[in-house]
This record gives structure tokens, C-alpha cells and sequence, in this order.
């Protein structure tokens, strides 16, 4: 199959370029008609990401010439930072869409772009700005070129910390998340997340460089088990019309599948057990050193740390978290058993929730 439609693709994809080509001087412009600046446009989507925000923003200066952040309803103090780096970036711009789904809120990104090449970013990206691996290289090399195409950036994903990821997931292909922006673009939501539908003319291609560290999981602990949910009742409501359920429902009755409690102490407790299970030590040596901006993160506010019981990570303690500070386990949080908890993984599906 997938034979067959690299075969349809190389005959296809010199019309549907023609094509372009008839056209290219309508698909070039903003959604306002202006025709499109030669330059990048950064869209970041973000929601309580108030740890990693300020550098993620100041890793892209010089690299993007207009950055749009979308905020979906923070309540930490992440728009209050954005304000803030305002004052020192013009080209910085904030969106609030407290309840959008994620699609809709790229999508606005791509509504305001003014420039020809689109950076899909996340708050938790944090990029390099100088050295062999800076962001400033890559973007001299796309701009020497106008074909329309994709780009998939590898990535490093650190996990818990600042000094561990997950094992087997340290480094990965990354997706598609620079392209030449024209009007046909567009996010579509598949499952539990969403990503960029583009036309047939567009060429996909890959880069060997790692440019960006991904911070997946240097979020508060609330952050965490909202996303550990959140995305599963998305793809439950996008495949499934019978689904039903109420974000807030869903966790209800999924807390209690998995945890055994909605009690939010006792749920964090037992999330951050499982959560460290496969944690490892991050090597910069064996992939790539820390960027600058999150260098100045890491000695300014070293918020999280993976504590180790008999020489394995045990737990993740957020230090911002005084409630966690002062919890204490009890027998039930002691007791309950994380390989019971991995059997239920393999075991959920929608059906159990569709009565």
C-alpha cells in the first residue's frame, strides 16, 4: 500500500504543482489579501505552561519575525509573562481562546500569519540560538528557496526534569511542524491530537540536525493528569458519535478506573508513581547539550526533580506544589500496585464509557 501511493504520488504531485503554479499568486497572501512578507510567522500554542513559556519565546528570537501565541485558558501565570516579554518583542502577539479545541486554535495562527513560512511550535519547544545545532541555520537555508514544502524536525524529548526522559522515547523523527505557508493549509483534528493538512503539491521532507529540545514533561502536576485525560476523551469524541461524556464526567469516571479515587492528592500521588516508571538519565554527551535559554532556566528555577528509591526514580516532586510538600501517603496510596495499573491500559476502550 504504501508502495502504491509513493508510486501515485511522484505522477501526481508534478499537476497538482502546475496547478499551484497557475494559482500561486492568490494562495500567496494572508487571509487579508496582503501579499505574504518573505520571512517565518511562529504560531505557539500554550495552556498553564508558566515554567517553560519565557524561554521558549526568547529561543525563537532571531528566527521568527512574528510570533503568535494562542493561550486556551490558562490559569497559571503564563499570559502574565507573555504580556510582560510584549514590551520587549513587537513582533509578539497574544491570542486568548479559553475552551477552543486545539485545531481551532492553530488554526487562528494561521489566520494571522503575515509572513511565507510557518512554524508550528509549542510552549514546551525550546530551541537553540547559537552553536552548530542554532535555529538561525536552518532558517537561512529555507529561506533560500520558495517550493512549497514540509519539514520534519527531529526531536529530544526530556521527561519529569530537567536530567531524565523516558527510555526508548529520548529522541524520535519528530513531525512536519515547518512549511511553506499558503492559503490552502489547514489543522484538522485526528484522534487525540491534531495535525497539518496540506495540499498534494507539497514537497515532504526530513531534517538530520536536532534544533530543539522538547520539554514534554516539565509541567506542573495538575497540568499532567489533565493532559493524561484530556487527549484520550478528544480522540473518544472525535471516532466516536456515541461518546458522550463530559470532559469533566470522563474524568471522573476515569480517575476511578485507574486510581481508584478522584481525591486530586491521592490521584497525583499514584499518577507520579507510574509516571517515573521508565524514566532514565538524560546523556547530553550521547545526543545534544541543553540550549542557552534553557541553560539560564535550569539555574534560575530547577522547579522539578526526580527523587530515586533503591537506585530507581520513584517518584516526580513538583517543589511549586505545597500541598504535595505536606502530603502523606496512606495505606491505600502505598498498596496500590502500578503493574495493575499499566494491565489497565492495555485493557480501556471507549465501550466501557459509552453506558
Amino acid at each position: 500500500m504504501n508502495y502504491l501511493k509513493s508510486i501515485g504520488r511522484k505522477i501526481l504531485t508534478p499537476i497538482f504543482y502546475l496547478l499551484y503554479l497557475l494559482k500561486n499568486k492568490s494562495l500567496n497572501k494572508d487571509t487579508k489579501g496582503k501579499t505574504l512578507m518573505n520571512g517565518i510567522s511562529a504560531v505557539i500554542s500554550m495552556k498553564d505552561e508558566e515554567y517553560t513559556i519565557e524561554a521558549c519565546i526568547r529561543s525563537l528570537y532571531g528566527f521568527a519575525d512574528q510570533i503568535i501565541c494562542i493561550d486556551n485558558g490558562s490559569s497559571d501565570k503564563s499570559i502574565e509573562i507573555v504580556e510582560e516579554l510584549q514590551q520587549e518583542f513587537s513582533h509578539l502577539e497574544l491570542v486568548q481562546m479559553p475552551g477552543a479545541l486545539l485545531g481551532d486554535c492553530r488554526n487562528e495562527g494561521l489566520k494571522r500569519t503575515k509572513y511565507n513560512w510557518h512554524l508550528r511550535w509549542d510552549a514546551d519547544m525550546i530551541a537553540h540560538t547559537d552553536g552548530e545545532h542554532s535555529f538561525l541555520h536552518l532558517k537561512k537555508k529555507i529561506l533560500q528557496s520558495d517550493t512549497p514544502r514540509t519539514i520534519q524536525l527531529p526531536r529530544i524529548n526530556l521527561n519529569g526534569d530537567f536530567y531524565h526522559a523516558t527510555e526508548g522515547k529520548i529522541s524520535d523523527q519528530g513531525e512536519p511542524i515547518l512549511m511553506r505557508y499558503t492559503r490552502d493549509i489547514v489543522y484538522k483534528e485526528y484522534g487525540k491530537f491534531d495535525s497539518i493538512k496540506v495540499p498534494f503539491y507539497y514537497k515532504q521532507l526530513k531534517e538530520s540536525t536536532n534544533y530543539y529540545l522538547h520539554c514534554q514533561g516539565l509541567k506542573s502536576d495538575e497540568n499532567l493528569i489533565h493532559r493524561f485525560h484530556y487527549f484520550t476523551w478528544r480522540k473518544y469524541t472525535n471516532e466516536n458519535p456515541n461518546f458522550k461524556l463530559s470532559k469533566d464526567e470522563f474524568i471522573e469516571k476515569r480517575n476511578n478506573y485507574y486510581f481508584g479515587t478522584n481525591d486530586p492528592l491521592n490521584v497525583n500521588y499514584r499518577y507520579q508513581r507510574q509516571n517515573v516508571l521508565r524514566f532514565v538519565r538524560y546523556d547530553p554527551e550521547s545526543y545534544i547539550d541543553y540550549p542557552s535559554e534553557l541553560k539560564k532556566l535550569m539555574k534560575e528555577n530547577n522547579r522539578f526533580e526526580i527523587v530515586y528509591k533503591d537506585s530507581k526514580p520513584f517518584m516526580r516532586i513538583d517543589k511549586s506544589n505545597k500541598a504535595m510538600q505536606d502530603f502523606k501517603p496512606n495505606n491505600d496510596d502505598l498498596t496500590w500496585s502500578v503493574d495493575v495499573f499499566i494491565k489497565k491500559i492495555e485493557k480501556e476502550t471507549i465501550n466501557q464509557y459509552l453506558n
